[in-house]
Order: C-alpha cells, then sequence, then structure tokens
C-alpha cells in the first residue's frame, strides 16, 4: 500500500501501519511536509506519482492533499484568487489528473478527504476542496473518496480537538496526535480491506 500526500498523510500512513495486519499488508509511506496540488512548481505530485507508477504499481494508492493549498496560484501570467472560479476549475484539472494518473488497472486508489482543522476560515477552504475531490472521484470509477469530516467533527459538525474524550488533533489544530491518525486509518482501512475481503 503505498501513502502519499501532505504533512498529515504521515499521521494517515503512520496510523494504517498500526491498524492493519503486519502480514498482509505494507505500507510504503511518502509524505511529502508543504506540499500540494496548488505549487506543482515548488513540488510537482503528478511528476512525482509518475515516477512512482513506474518503479512499481502498488496494489493499493492512499492519497491525501490539500492543507496546504489554500492559497493563491500564479497561471500563465496570471494570479488566481484562491477559490475563485479559475481557481476551483485549474485546482479540479489537476486533481482530475491525478486520479487519471492512478487509475491503474488492479489498483484500488483511496483519495482521502481533509478533516476540518481549528481556523474556521482554513476549515472553509478545506471544504471546498474536499467537494472537488469528491466530484472529481465521481468520474473515475477506480478511485474511492473517503470523507473524514464527521469523524473529526462534534455534533455540530465543527472543528473538536477531542472525540469521545480522547485527543485526536495536536496543538496545531492541524494535524493529529497517535489517536486521531489510528481514526483516520481506520475509516480507510475500512474501505481497503472491504474491497480486498479481509474485513
Amino acid at each position: 500500500m503505498y501513502v502519499g500526500g501532505d504533512s498529515i498523510s504521515r499521521d494517515l500512513g503512520e496510523g494504517l501501519a498500526r491498524v492493519t495486519p503486519a502480514d498482509l499488508v505494507g505500507i510504503d509511506l511518502d509524505p511529502r511536509p508543504a506540499t500540494g496540488l496548488s505549487r506543482p512548481d515548488f513540488f510537482d505530485w503528478a511528476q512525482h506519482l509518475a515516477g512512482v507508477l513506474t518503479e512499481s504499481v502498488p496494489d493499493v494508492i492512499v492519497v491525501l492533499f490539500g492543507a496546504n493549498d489554500f492559497q493563491d496560484v500564479a497561471y500563465e501570467g496570471e494570479i488566481l484568487d484562491r477559490f475563485g472560479d479559475e481557481w476551483l476549475e485549474l485546482y479540479r484539472r489537476r486533481v482530475d489528473r491525478i486520479m487519471t494518473l492512478l487509475s491503474q488497472p488492479d489498483t484500488q486508489t483511496v483519495w482521502v478527504g481533509q478533516p476540518p482543522v481549528r481556523e474556521s476560515r482554513l476549515s472553509g477552504g478545506l471544504a471546498r476542496m474536499n467537494a472537488v475531490y469528491e466530484e472529481v472521484a465521481a468520474e473515475h470509477p477506480q478511485v474511492t473518496y473517503v470523507d473524514t469530516w464527521a469523524l473529526f467533527s462534534n455534533s455540530e459538525g465543527d472543528y473538536a480537538d477531542e472525540i469521545d474524550g480522547v485527543r485526536v488533533r495536536r496543538e496545531d489544530g492541524v494535524h493529529l496526535t497517535i489517536a486521531g491518525g489510528n481514526r483516520l486509518a481506520e475509516a480507510v482501512w475500512g474501505v481497503v480491506g472491504a474491497a480486498w475481503g479481509l474485513q
């Protein structure tokens, strides 16, 4: 199982290593902190993933992006305002490109949505990006979108530091504690394990 994406993918991947059966699942963890889909000039995920697939095609690919994409984008000599129509269209194309790339024969791809974060303005942006992921995934039969919002929300659907008395977020209000990583991993493993008859 390949697990890649922004720094939160490390929390997820380490959680998957803890909750999956070690005799059945090997985790190839490839987190790239401070990266995303908004700045391919800084780190080009499409190019990187193409290289990963050239070396070996995993049975399962799990990716998580978005935490670093809350920014304006320079594109073809213009600055696209974040979450404006042009920004969203460009972001959608980039998501589609990666989902198309990851739609490999006999490979299950899981695109994990971002959980809410403590800062409400950022949470609003993540919700909009999650909507793009879910919409584009619906156009790719080999890609499964996993919605994580409710997993890390209170009864009102807002960010929560703790769930059932257990702290699931770190002090920065973005990353996950060990318990939070396990919680996210169990949701992803539920999808993967069911697809492979391991649940």
